[in-house]
């Protein structure tokens, strides 16, 4: 097998394993908490295997996330669970959020009521930046760990739309490396890289009302695109028959 062939195949095989970990999530509904969940999973499998790095990987392949901390070399965690003082688990990546906004999409962001006019079906846009922190030891070295979460989640971007639910998926911002704090005395040993990755997604929600009081409600994720107007009944009927009493 030649050389190219060979990272293609290996390139492929890093493909499908991503595709195959968002089938598996194609029926989570979107959350703050969810979300966050979603891009720490897919970036620790991405940087879990060497092979996924293509013809990178001589440059990278001494980056690894794994389960084990003996193996591990490179950190990925939460942002909240950031500690500045730990110089020695770098070089590491953090992944947290900005502020989660919705915006209303119609009047009172009504969307349909069901056939009887017993639930009304709300609808609105939520908006948010996933942000992807990279600490390296050089200026360099935290560089070329955002450039390669970019091209990761670049790649990425059609399946997080079709199996997630997307809106929107945009890498919008790669920062350039930086000290991590100048004023610290390891301000020459902690470089840092923001990556932006900006989402947007429907929420829905169907409520269920008896008199004046509100009787049920259920909440579930909308498809990335309105429903067209034949399969709205139907989007109705299941989010009926699934409904959570409050």
């Amino acid at each position: 097998m030649t050389e190219d062939v060979k990272t293609k195949a290996e390139l492929e095989k890093g493909a499908a394993a991503d595709s195959g970990l968002l089938e598996g999530l194609s029926d989570l509904i979107l959350t703050p908490v969810s979300l966050r969940k979603i891009f720490i999973l897919l970036t620790r499998v991405h940087y879990s295997d060497s092979e996924h790095y293509g013809e990178l990987k001589p440059q990278f392949e001494k980056f690894i996330w794994s389960k084990e901390e003996t193996k591990r070399t490179l950190h990925i965690d939460f942002d909240y669970n950031f500690d500045p003082a730990k110089v020695d688990r770098r070089p590491a990546l953090f992944v947290g959020t900005s502020d989660f906004t919705f915006t209303q999409k119609v009047i009172d962001n009504m969307h349909s009521q069901t056939e009887d006019r017993a639930g009304t079906q709300y609808v609105m846009m939520t908006a948010v930046d996933v942000i992807i922190r990279h600490i390296g030891k050089t200026p360099d070295e935290a560089l070329a760990l955002g450039d390669m979460t970019c091209q990761f989640f670049n790649g990425m971007r059609k399946m997080l739309q079709e199996r997630m639910k997307f809106s929107q998926v945009n890498v919008g911002k790669l920062m350039t490396s930086r000290p991590f704090d100048r004023s610290s005395n390891q301000a020459d040993q902690q470089f840092m890289v923001d990556l932006l990755i900006n989402l947007q997604y429907n929420s829905a929600w169907l409520t269920f009302r008896e008199g004046h009081r509100i009787k049920t409600a259920k909440f579930e994720q909308l498809a990335a695109y309105s429903l067209p107007l034949d399969d709205q009944n139907t989007a109705h009927q299941r989010l009926a028959q699934n409904e959570t009493t409050r």
